[in-house]
């Protein structure tokens, strides 16, 4: 992955991370009840960090935070279209899809004290 750029730390003192440069360009489509689409972004830049201390992948899209609860299920593949670096399809709990993709999170992740989120690959 082309992790050939860096984070520039909030506060004075703390590491950078590994970023991607350029943002990777993405779709996002956030699906809720009755298959509705709640959000779509179009060529979007996924702000894309290595978060070196737990070994983790993360990304930042802001536009999300207030359409997109918990325990939502995020489906990422690399995209065919030229102009595109990757498709995302999000699931919230609503969804009718969400309970087979939850199916294929066999993965659990540390829980903070919460019900654990789940991961999986397919």
């Amino acid at each position: 992955m082309p992790f050939t750029g860096a984070t520039t730390p909030k506060k004075t003192g703390n590491p950078t991370y590994p970023q991607r440069e350029p943002d990777p360009k993405v779709d996002i489509t956030v699906i809720g009840k009755y298959g509705q689409t709640l959000l779509s972004l179009h060529q979007y830049d996924l702000n894309t960090v290595h978060y070196e201390p737990r070994g983790e992948i993360r990304i930042t899209a802001s536009p999300l935070v207030s359409v997109v609860p918990e325990y939502s299920i995020m489906i990422m593949e690399e995209d065919d279209d030229q102009n595109l670096d990757y498709k995302i399809v999000v699931h919230t709990p609503d969804s009718p899809e969400y309970d087979q993709w939850l199916a294929t999170c066999n993965q659990s992740m540390p829980s903070g004290g919460k019900a654990p989120r789940k991961f999986g690959w397919f």
